[in-house]
């Protein structure tokens, strides 16, 4: 569907088919303002928003209204197109790999675990309804999906469920800001292979200061781990290396990989 925006000064037809709104947008839109050479000041006086709101918008500090959108890109002379695309490899059971056993999900088993987790029944309710959640959205894919928790008020801090990106979750200026204010943290996330907690797991948990980190795995199996020391990710590949020569299983040995690097103090993982 189109939406227009017209009032008067500014008149815009954006083709709107999601109502995310990604960081990334955002920042394309800053940089297209300073390569034009325009202020926060002179999108200020061209737009009629308050200077302390363009700053906000900028540094995403607020999900914007598409009309606040609108009013920034026109009066950089751009027009916003959002378009929704179904991603091929991202479509429920296409990877019979990492589709998840919703029986299994659904047991009283499965959501007993998350009674050990943590001394807080009503945290480990929340850490178990957004695991449900993720495994749902993501099954039968090979991207993951992540929330990060404030420990302490028990709620979700910030999320992030929509990557694209193989292998990772890239974080926004946003998510970076509440951790960064957030002293009792706890993030988990997927693991569509049902792999163990990896080196950029434990390396993030210490750069970002976690209290503690969650693997969901998609065949049911949940990590908790934490990080005392940087982990070499060059030593653990030799590490890992090593234990396929006895045991071809990959899961395995990165386990047994990370049996040894906790055998030195540098971390510490265990299956809940």
């Amino acid at each position: 569907m189109e939406y227009i925006y017209n009032d008067g000064k500014f008149s815009s037809i954006v083709e709107v088919k999601t109502r995310d709104v990604s960081e990334d947008l955002i920042d394309a839109l800053v940089q297209k303002r300073k390569e034009k050479g325009m202020t926060q000041q002179d999108i200020s006086n061209i737009t009629g928003m308050q200077r302390a709101n363009i700053a906000r918008f900028e540094n995403c500090n607020n999900t914007p209204s598409l009309d606040i959108l609108l009013k920034y890109a026109t009066s950089l002379n751009l027009k916003l197109t959002f378009e929704l695309e179904e991603i091929e490899d991202q479509r429920e059971g296409r990877n019979k790999e990492t589709v998840i056993n919703s029986s299994y999900i659904d047991s009283g088993e499965y959501r007993r675990k998350f009674d050990r987790i943590t001394a807080n029944s009503e945290l480990n309710k929340l850490l178990y309804s957004c695991a449900k959640e993720m495994l749902y959205h993501r099954s039968g894919t090979e991207y993951e999906d992540m929330y990060w928790f404030d420990a302490k008020n028990k709620t979700v801090l910030c999320s992030k469920l929509d990557e694209i990106t193989l292998g990772e979750i890239r974080h926004t200026k946003r998510i970076d800001n509440l951790i960064k204010h957030c002293p009792y943290v706890i993030a988990m996330h997927t693991h569509p292979h049902s792999m163990p907690p990896s080196p950029e797991d434990f390396n993030t948990y210490l750069e970002a200061g976690y209290v503690m980190g969650i693997v969901i795995c998609h065949n049911g199996t949940i990590y908790i781990y934490h990080a005392y020391k940087k982990v070499d990710e060059n030593l653990w590949s030799a590490y890992v290396a090593k234990n396929i020569k006895y045991d071809s299983d990959d899961n395995k040995a990165q386990v047994a990989a990370l049996t040894e690097f906790q055998k030195m103090g540098l971390l510490y993982f265990e299956e809940v």
